[in-house]
């Protein structure tokens, strides 16, 4: 077993989008996935006072170049996990469930969170993003996603961030993947 640290391993993590409240549209940065395994989107929402309108919905997108160079929608999740808790004190999630996990059928880019959970629930999501369902054959490297949560009834706070796994150039201090 590799002893280095988790960035010799070949991990990453980039944050997206800052602790900031979910009552509007939230668009990442392109990240570059030429060199990497799979990547993971985390999503985190906090507890809202009800349960009126609160569905989540996410787009992801390709594109050639971190500037969005042919951006077109990405069709790359198949998998996701996701789990609740209680946020009665800000800040804190208490009584999380256990991850529960969802596979898709075919590779989508876009996802309506309906259904899973996320009324008034603290909510974490993270979706699994394999770069070889990009269109390669395209030149297609670089994938970002667009959090659509203006149908929120209440103010909401939430972060996402990415994590990358499979670095080919790993080493202490990755590149930047942005």
């Amino acid at each position: 077993m590799f002893n280095g640290n988790l960035f010799e391993q070949g991990v990453d993590i980039i944050p997206d989008n800052v602790p900031q409240d979910n009552n509007t549209d939230l668009t990442g940065d392109y990240i570059n996935l030429a060199n990497k395994d799979r990547a993971y989107l985390c999503v985190f929402l906090a507890g809202a006072s009800s349960d009126t309108d609160n569905v989540l919905h996410l787009d992801l997108d390709q594109a050639t170049d971190n500037g969005g160079t042919g951006a077109k929608a990405a069709a790359v999740v198949t998998k996701f996990w996701y789990k609740s808790g209680s946020a009665a004190v800000p800040g804190v999630m208490t009584g999380a469930a256990t991850w529960t996990a969802v596979e898709l059928g075919t590779a989508v880019s876009d996802l309506d969170m309906e259904g899973y959970d996320v009324g008034t629930q603290a909510m974490c999501f993270i979706f699994e993003i394999l770069p070889e369902n990009l269109d390669v054959d395209g030149g297609f490297t670089h994938v970002r996603h667009h959090q659509e949560a203006d149908t929120f009834a209440d103010a909401r706070v939430g972060a996402s961030w990415w994590i990358t796994t499979g670095d080919a150039y790993a080493k202490a201090i990755p590149n930047s993947a942005l």
